[in-house]
């Protein structure tokens, strides 16, 4: 190029393996003791010192955690987290989200369930993000419901051809023409 070469300023911290801090965040809607119809959608953010792996969403069921799905790290969503923590490691994709069809919840959705957010580092430590307390009123649900499969969540599609499969469902004794 017609300006090389140039001289960049780069800074960069080193940690001894394991003494690097764990992850933080929190699980900030649904809204604790919500009630939610057919879907809850699940958001809220995550940092580390060396990078999210993941987070992932899990139901309590009594003592027990059971796996739930993968959250979605989602750019630009968060610039007020962005602009509180400029020096972390993709802070420009610190928020995430993740929708749950509740009727494939015990009772088909009907109850209450507890959720929570776990966000691992790039290191292998885990941190509770939060846990909601939500209802599911599926047995009262008016609206339809529908998911798209393709692609994943947190997936994507790009250019003109590509594959999408979506399904929407009423519930009785509604009807989608």
């Amino acid at each position: 190029a017609a300006d090389s070469p140039q001289t960049l300023s780069v800074s960069m911290v080193i940690y001894p393996k394991g003494e690097d801090n764990s992850p933080f965040g929190a699980l900030e809607f649904p809204f604790q003791g919500s009630t939610v119809h057919n879907t809850a959608c699940f958001s809220g953010w995550a940092l580390d010192d060396i990078g999210i792996k993941n987070v992932k969403i899990y139901l309590l069921q009594q003592d027990n955690q059971v796996f739930v799905g993968d959250a979605s790290m989602v750019e630009g969503t968060r610039p007020d987290i962005q602009a509180l923590y400029p020096g972390y490691p993709n802070n420009h994709k610190a928020g995430w989200t993740y929708v749950l069809l509740t009727r494939n919840l015990p009772n088909q959705g009907n109850g209450t369930v507890r959720i929570h957010a776990l966000a691992t580092d790039k290191d292998g430590r885990t941190s509770l993000l939060g846990s909601k307390t939500i209802t599911c009123d599926n047995a009262h649900a008016t609206l339809p419901f529908w998911t798209i499969d393709t692609p994943a969540q947190g997936g994507s599609a790009s250019g003109t051809a590509f594959i999408n499969y979506a399904w929407v469902l009423a519930t009785k004794p509604k009807s989608i023409p």
